[in-house]
């Protein structure tokens, strides 16, 4: 085996092996370390990725993003901004070498460029959006060494395969009728811009830009990570939901979603002033993003990782992540673990 740094000589084979590998999503791309990398306007932040080769071919690749921890900014950690990074992807038709040897192998390299990083701890997780039958299957956390630490929590996944009646049939009884009141009063018009509309795409991702910093109250991201957004989506991994109110006459609402390989996750929602507005935007925004996903074959949606007030780690967070939270689970679907593994060097 050999180990060999992510460039920009290899990047493309790095994502088209991405497209073709059952155990990597959107998440694995070098699009998405980018964003991550230009999300923080921090210079200490560094792509450490890496990919494997036997005889010449990819088996595994492995993003590696160090960046100063939150609460410890004198300490590094490996992470993707405020989440944990995506554990690495391995060629799962490899018969040249076993994936347990492959495995061991990768943390051992990675335990190697921690030390000479000087990385203080490593959060991973396995993307739930991988081949069902892989992460069903998950059982590679007994290769970790010991002193990683399993960390589960949930994430809400929708299957969007059972149609549209019966998507609305599992939603949360008060979720469902809301929706139905928000589109009977009507007076906003729901519009979704793809790779299909892509010169009316920058303006509206610009429009969604304003609306966030309207919501934020200031800046926080970098111009260059909304760029990285709008990238990706034109190139057909997302789309953008914009909400129009007549009234108003004016984009109030948006929210943009990755899309990959027929599955999608919720990014990011913003909203000007909510008390201007008269219904529920956010049912809204919602349900006209499924709308689009069921009408483009898209099987399934991941509404977010779950929060609870009850939870001994969840205790930390504020109650606006909370509220989020209960929310996005009102749309229904079903939990599933959350599998995470943290280190502290």
């Amino acid at each position: 085996m050999e180990f060999e740094p992510l460039t920009k000589e290899n990047e493309n084979e790095w994502n088209e092996f991405c497209l073709k590998t059952d155990s990597a999503w959107f998440r694995h791309t070098t699009y998405w370390m980018k964003y991550i990398l230009d999300c923080r306007e921090d210079s200490n932040s560094k792509n450490l990725s890496f990919l494997v080769r036997q005889n010449k071919k990819i088996v595994a690749v492995i993003p590696l993003i160090s960046q100063y921890i939150f609460d410890d900014k004198g300490n590094d950690e490996f992470a993707n901004y405020d989440t944990p990074t995506p554990l690495f992807a391995i060629k799962n038709d490899n018969q040249d070498i076993t994936r347990e040897t492959v495995f061991k192998e990768i943390v051992n390299h990675i335990e190697e460029i921690g030390a000479e990083n000087h990385i203080k701890k490593a959060k991973f997780f396995v993307d739930p959006l991988i081949n069902a039958d892989i992460y069903n299957q998950f059982d590679d956390y007994n290769l970790l060494p010991n002193n990683f630490i399993t960390d589960i929590k949930t994430t809400t996944i929708l299957d969007l395969t059972i149609g549209e009646e019966n998507v609305l049939r599992e939603m949360r009884k008060g979720h469902k009728a809301d929706i139905k009141s928000v589109f009977r009063d009507g007076g906003f018009r729901v519009d979704v811009f793809d790779k299909d509309n892509a010169s009316s795409f920058e303006k509206s991702m610009g429009i969604f830009q304003n609306i966030h910093l309207k919501d934020s109250g200031r800046k926080t991201r970098t111009d260059e990570s909304w760029y990285d957004t709008y990238e990706w989506l034109k190139q057909g991994n997302g789309f953008l939901v914009l909400i129009w109110l007549e009234e108003m006459q004016q984009y109030v609402a948006g929210a943009w979603f990755m899309l990959y390989k027929n599955k999608s996750y919720y990014g990011s929602y913003a909203t000007i002033d909510s008390s201007l507005l008269k219904c529920k935007i956010g049912y809204a925004v919602q349900w006209g993003a499924i709308k689009y996903m069921l009408a483009h074959n898209v099987t399934t949606y991941e509404t977010g990782w779950n929060y609870y007030a009850t939870n001994f780690t969840d205790q930390m967070v504020d109650q606006k992540v909370l509220d989020i939270s209960r929310f996005k689970k009102g749309f229904g679907g079903k939990e599933f673990p959350l599998f995470g593994f943290i280190k502290k060097y």
